[in-house]
């Protein structure tokens, strides 16, 4: 083989392992429907998703669907990412049946979540101040 040939194929092989992790989606909504195939076990996308900050289940009282609520990116109401995996029961097991997301200013209509989502962004409750009368005991 030519050195000029090799020097090229070395060349290739180099950008193409360099460049690569940059092509590959990053989007938290994208990476979730790479990880979490439709059918899987509601385990089994928890699992995948682990990485995730955040983690809430949304229950229905009359429904047999789960919504799990994940977020992902900055702890900011206004740029996180929120990925929702909905799971339904099929065959007595609960599986993945639409894994997507949507924006922040939407996360009210899951306060049902436990724990609610909400919370993820409420300020640290203060500690508790002694009062006069128990600091002179």
């Amino acid at each position: 083989m030519k050195p000029q040939i090799r020097s090229a194929i070395i060349l290739s092989i180099t950008l193409t392992i360099c460049i690569c992790p940059f092509l590959v989606a990053t989007d938290p909504i994208s990476v979730a429907q790479a990880r979490v195939q439709i059918g899987d076990t509601r385990a089994e996308a928890i699992q995948a998703l682990s990485d995730a900050w955040f983690h809430a289940e949304c229950a229905y009282p009359t429904i047999t669907e789960i919504d799990d609520l994940f977020l992902y990116g900055p702890r900011n109401r206004d740029r996180v990412k929120i990925v929702i995996v909905s799971s339904d029961v099929m065959s007595g097991t609960l599986r993945v049946v639409s894994v997507g997301g949507f924006e922040g200013y939407m996360l009210s209509q899951y306060d049902h979540c436990v724990p609610s989502p909400l919370q993820a962004f409420e300020e640290a409750t203060p500690l508790p101040t002694k009062t006069s009368s128990e600091g002179e005991k």
